[in-house]
């Protein structure tokens, strides 16, 4: 067994993410990617990352030895330049691939033909109908996001960073619950520390600035409770709406518009702020929440998603059912202040329990269980202080923190690993049947079956059936999608001393395969199963 240091402990990880953490628009999603990944370059693991580019970012950026960043085409062109880019070369000796999915998928079950798991933080439904209205947002993420991961990723691994998020996406998404791995986000504790909170009563909202993330809801407690003040802390392209907002409400004097600041800007805005607002309806975590902790600050949201675990009602903060409890809550709050310091405590206590140490381990974990890496792990280091990283890997870029999540100690830390799975499952199936009192005949039971799914006896031999389908025989029938793929089958059948029919049955790809599996693996995995799962109740009914 590998000792730790060795070369054979370390990974090569390629990384698919539509934006990086430098992004302007990464938000909790960057700052979680960018926590773990230099820690596993610091360790030693060599990690290359593909994202999107954007103005005034370098396209080769090699952040120490083990990390490397690799930036291509923006928003919608990030996906075909990063699929073109890997099928080119680029991270052809990886072990492993995270696809990090931000509401739009790199369809990796079809083109990749390496172990990958999917980073998916939470659910994009509400996101898309916030952004583009109801209609249109759920359209547009059922085609994005929902129908791939439910098609294309129904045997793909996942992380995700709560509880909330992983019920989310199966009821959502459709994905297996088992095959869905939590590890709650850390946060930097040294970057965030309690300061001198301001006299009078101060409210903050730290984030994206996006039509989904209902600011305007802020605004709404801010107006309900006289004589309280708010700053505003993010950029996004509902900046411009939301300042027309606060202007046509006669707000200008009691809202404060910062944009991007700084870490050491955004600490102190955290210090001084009474409570950390937030009015989304939907959050996978909440990083901010956690970082507020950490500078003695209490945070008051709705009961949503992850928020309902990175907030402890009554304890770290105010969970609400609705607006109107939340802002009732919010004002009783401020008007008790030694309640306003006791959540504060408590919210930093538990704070400092979360660590990307944690995270970044429990990942890593996961990661070499679908690399098929047996032997013994390196560590991952802790960077002193949450500054510079060792190894070459520098501090985290400032302004990294609009939103991401943390941990609950007394929940487990992650679920098991679920076994590693490769494309081989869409090459050949097989399955045997013994069964009893058979009424039907069983060579007539295959026919009948065949004809049923559009399949023709190409070969037929006492106790042997040959079959294949595809293109050709489905013209002019009411063919399903999946009958058009073309497959061979071979069925045997036959009789044992106990009067027992056994039947065995094997279906693969035929032709011109290897393209076909190269870009179609979950597809015909699913016909291969599909055809065997009706094959066993034709051969169950006829008993």
């Amino acid at each position: 067994m590998g000792q730790a240091g060795e070369s054979g402990d370390r990974l090569k990880i390629l990384v698919l993410a539509d934006r990086c953490w430098s992004h302007p628009q990464a938000g909790g999603s960057g700052a979680n990617l960018y926590a773990q990944v230099r820690r596993w370059a610091q360790a030693g693991h060599r990690i290359i990352v593909i994202a999107g580019d954007y103005p005034g970012a370098e396209r080769l950026e090699h952040l120490g030895e083990n990390l490397t960043v690799h930036r291509m085409g923006g928003r919608a062109t990030v996906f075909p330049r990063a699929i073109w880019a890997v099928m080119r070369g680029l991270g052809r000796d990886a072990d492993v691939v995270l696809e990090i999915i931000n509401g739009i998928t790199f369809l990796t079950p079809l083109w990749l033909r390496k172990p990958r798991v999917a980073l998916v933080c939470h659910p994009h439904r509400e996101l898309y109908v916030g952004e583009f209205g109801p209609q249109r947002g759920r359209v547009l993420a059922a085609l994005a996001e929902e129908l791939p991961l439910r098609l294309l990723y129904r045997r793909a691994a996942f992380l995700t960073i709560s509880e909330s998020a992983r019920d989310d996406l199966v009821q959502i998404d459709g994905l297996r619950r088992d095959h869905i791995s939590v590890a709650y986000c850390g946060v930097e504790p040294g970057l965030f520390a309690p300061s001198q909170r301001d006299p009078n009563p101060r409210l903050l909202y730290l984030g994206r600035l996006k039509a989904y993330k209902r600011i305007e809801h802020v605004l709404d407690v801010l107006e309900a409770i006289p004589g309280t003040t708010l700053d505003i802390v993010g950029e996004g392209d509902h900046r411009e709406a939301l300042e027309a907002e606060v202007e046509r409400r006669g707000l200008d004097e009691r809202v404060q518009m910062h944009g991007h600041v700084d870490d050491r800007t955004r600490s102190e805005l955290y210090g001084r702020s009474w409570i950390l607002l937030t009015g989304s309806s939907s959050e996978g975590w909440g990083l901010t929440v956690i970082e507020a902790a950490l500078c003695g600050t209490p945070s008051a949201a709705l009961a949503v998603g992850g928020l309902r675990e990175s907030i402890v009602d009554g304890k770290t903060g105010i969970l609400a059912r609705d607006m109107d409890e939340l802002t009732r809550r919010v004002r009783s709050l401020i008007e008790d202040r030694a309640s306003l310091e006791r959540l504060g405590e408590g919210a930093r206590r538990r704070a400092l329990t979360f660590t990307w140490e944690r995270t970044a381990a429990e990942n890593l974990r996961v990661l070499r269980a679908h690399a098929g890496v047996t032997h013994s792990p390196v560590p991952v280091p802790a960077l002193a202080g949450g500054g510079g990283g060792g190894g070459g890997v520098p501090p985290a870029p400032q302004g990294l923190g609009t939103e991401a999540n943390p941990v609950d100690a007394e929940r487990p830390p992650l679920v098991d690993p679920v076994p590693r799975i490769t494309a081989a499952t869409a090459r050949e199936q097989h399955r045997h049947w013994s069964l009893r009192d058979c009424e039907q005949p069983i060579e007539e039971v295959l026919t009948d079956f065949a004809a049923r799914r559009i399949m023709k006896i190409t070969s037929r031999r006492p106790g042997v059936i040959e079959l294949k389908a595809g293109s050709a025989l489905a013209v002019g029938k009411r063919a399903r999608a999946l009958d058009w793929l073309p497959v061979r089958a071979r069925i045997s059948f036959g009789s044992d001393e106990d009067g027992r029919v056994w039947v065995d049955a094997s279906i693969w790809p035929r032709g011109r395969a290897h393209f076909r599996r190269r870009l179609f693996d979950q597809l015909y995995e699913h016909k291969l199963s599909s055809w065997l799962a009706e094959l066993d109740r034709a051969l169950l009914g006829s008993r």
